[in-house]
């Protein structure tokens, strides 16, 4: 998360240009994690992801959703 671009700083961060960050933010994948999943979710989560990082045809594996 780059911060300066988040609304709560929208005004303090005018013309700040933040290059390594804002790429680094603009190509990661923010994975559903939080303190009251169940074991069950995170598991669901870990699964899908592994799935999809290891298929190589992505149009075909985007077509099952």
């Amino acid at each position: 998360m780059g911060a300066h671009r988040e609304t709560a700083y929208k005004n303090s961060s005018v013309n700040v240009g933040l290059p390594l960050s804002e790429d680094l933010q603009d190509n990661s994948i923010l994975l559903p994690l939080y303190i009251p999943m169940s074991e069950e979710e995170i598991q669901y989560v870990v699964d899908s992801f592994l799935k999809i990082v290891s298929t190589k045809d992505k149009k075909q594996l985007f077509n099952n959703y």
